[in-house]
């Protein structure tokens, strides 16, 4: 069984190495940095992550679409036992 943090521990580094962002808001987020000078995704978007009845699912709220869902299985395998 893999370890989850959850609880907000500051101690615990940024370990991201890539984003998913809903394309549309790249899209707007572009075209505003062309006109104003800057827009970046990560102050433009507006998603949400949370858990789903099989998984994990990244929505964006300003387009009301799915930007990535993620299914996993709770069952063990019997190689992780």
């Amino acid at each position: 069984m893999r370890r989850v943090t959850v609880d907000g521990d500051s101690r615990i580094p940024n370990e991201i190495k890539g984003f998913y962002h809903c394309k549309k808001c790249i899209e707007e987020a572009t075209k505003i940095a062309a006109r104003a000078g800057s827009a970046s995704p990560r102050h433009y978007a507006k998603l949400e992550f949370g858990v789903t009845k099989s998984g994990f699912q990244l929505f964006c709220v300003r387009h009301e679409i799915n930007v990535m869902k993620i299914e996993i299985s709770l069952e063990e395998s019997p190689n992780e036992s």
